[in-house]
């Protein structure tokens, strides 16, 4: 028996074609885990630049209201 995680599969009952299928599926399984991971840490770092140029864009809206506002006062 060969111990593969995180199931067990029996040399005896397989042949190569099965074997050679079972080790595809868990690399898929692995891929699509590793996939799914860097997809959500893009999604923080996305998210992390949007909420840093709303920031940006708020203070800008900011700035030039105070502008704005000095100009008509002259």
């Amino acid at each position: 028996m060969i111990r593969r995680s995180p199931t067990q599969i029996d040399m005896t009952d397989l042949d190569v074609q099965d074997i050679r299928e079972h080790i595809a599926l868990e690399l898929a399984q692995e891929n699509q885990a590793k996939v799914r991971a860097a997809a959500e840490a893009n999604a923080v770092v996305f998210a992390d630049a949007a909420a840093a140029a709303s920031r940006a864009m708020e203070k800008e809206r900011r700035l030039g209201i105070r502008y704005y506002i000095n100009y008509m006062k002259q």
